[in-house]
This record gives structure tokens, C-alpha cells and sequence, in this order.
């Protein structure tokens, strides 16, 4: 498994891509980055610099949002997954609705961890 993440909340990103500016890669630990860059760019720039072969799936977030409705136009999480869809790799794409400041994300990653498997 490999991790690779804009730097930064990139809330409302659709599915953008960085095109007038370099794409920074920040390295974080084996197998992970962090990338300044949209959520979309992520995808590119993990399929195309990263990964040894085509990733199984993508899964975009899990990030605060509820991503319903008309929100999924705006949304970088399904910006992400539609950009991995886009790539014919199956996509999902994840996000926690709630309005708490602190919230655990381990039941998420859960239904993450199932989704990929």
C-alpha cells in the first residue's frame, strides 16, 4: 500500500490539476508523501512516479465533509476517486460527516480497509 496526499486541506478542489506551477513530492516515510498539489494531482502523479505497477484501487480520504448532494462536484475527496476512475482503477472515495472537532476515524478506516479487500 502506498500513500500519497495533497500537503495541505484542499477542500473544494473538484477535480482540479495543477498546471502552471511544479508539483512538489514531499517524502514522509516509505511509501508515503505528501504532495503539493490537488487530490486529483495525487492520483496522476502516484500512478505515473510511484507505483510499480497500476494500484488495485484508489481510496480517496477519509476527510471531514459530508460530500452529498450537489457537494460531489466540489469535492477533492471524489475529485480523487473520480481522477482513479478516470484511469480505469476502481475508486471510492471516503468522507466523515460530522460536526464535532474531534472525531476518530477508526470505523472509517475499517470500512476502508474492507473496501479494499
Amino acid at each position: 500500500m502506498s500513500i500519497v496526499a495533497p500537503s495541505l486541506e484542499r477542500s473544494g478542489a473538484a477535480q482540479s490539476l495543477t498546471l502552471r506551477q511544479p508539483i512538489v513530492c514531499n517524502r514522509i516515510a516509505e511509501r508515503e508523501w505528501a504532495i503539493d498539489g490537488t487530490p486529483a494531482d495525487c492520483v496522476i502523479v502516484a500512478c505515473t512516479n510511484f507505483c510499480r505497477k497500476k494500484p488495485d484501487m484508489v481510496i480517496s480520504g477519509i476527510n471531514h465533509g459530508a460530500n452529498l448532494g450537489e457537494n460531489v462536484y466540489y469535492s477533492g475527496t471524489v475529485g480523487a476517486a473520480r481522477e482513479g476512475a478516470l484511469h480505469h482503477i476502481p475508486s471510492v472515495a471516503m468522507s466523515l460527516c460530522s460536526k464535532k472537532t474531534e472525531v476518530k476515524f477508526e470505523n472509517s478506516a475499517r470500512v476502508a480497509r474492507a473496501a479494499r479487500n
